[in-house]
C-alpha cells in the first residue's frame, strides 16, 4: 500500500524503487524462516482473528493510511527480529536492519506528503 502510495500520489520513483527492494528483501529474509515454526499457526482457532478496534475500520486521509500501514509492518518485522533471535541471531540481526530501513522510508514518505499538504486537502 505504502509503495503504491509512493509511487501514485507522490510520484517518487527512487523512493518506489526503495519500498520495493526493501519489500523483496523481506520476503527473502522471511523466506529463511523454519517452516516448522508454521506448525504454531492455527488460523481457525486464532482468538485474535475477530478481535477490531475502532481505528481499524476507519481512515481519515492517505497520510493515515501510509501510517497505519508503516506502524503495521514495522511491528511485523519487530516480531520476526524477536523470535528469530531464537532461533539464528543473524536472522535477527536481518530483520532489525529492515525494521530500521522502514523507520527511514516512513521519514520519507511523512516528508513528501507533508510537502505535498496531503493531510489538509485529501481529508
Amino acid at each position: 500500500m505504502v509503495e503504491e502510495i509512493a509511487r501514485f500520489v507522490l510520484g517518487n520513483a527512487s523512493l518506489v524503487r526503495s519500498l520495493k527492494e526493501t519489500r523483496h528483501s523481506l520476503g527473502q529474509a522471511a523466506k529463511d524462516i523454519p517452516s516448522s515454526l508454521l506448525e504454531f499457526r492455527e488460523s481457525e482457532k486464532d482468538v485474535g482473528a475477530s478481535l477490531t478496534t475502532v481505528s481499524e475500520d476507519k481512515r481519515e486521509n492517505i497520510y493515515s493510511i501510509a501510517l497505519a500501514n508503516f506502524r503495521r509492518a514495522q511491528e511485523a518485522v519487530r516480531v520476526l527480529e524477536e523470535f528469530g533471535k531464537l532461533v539464528d541471531g543473524k536472522q535477527a540481526s536481518n530483520f532489525k536492519r529492515l525494521r530500521f530501513r522502514l523507520y527511514g522510508l516512513e521519514k520519507e514518505v511523512r516528508k513528501g506528503l507533508d510537502e505535498m499538504g496531503t493531510v489538509s486537502h485529501l481529508g
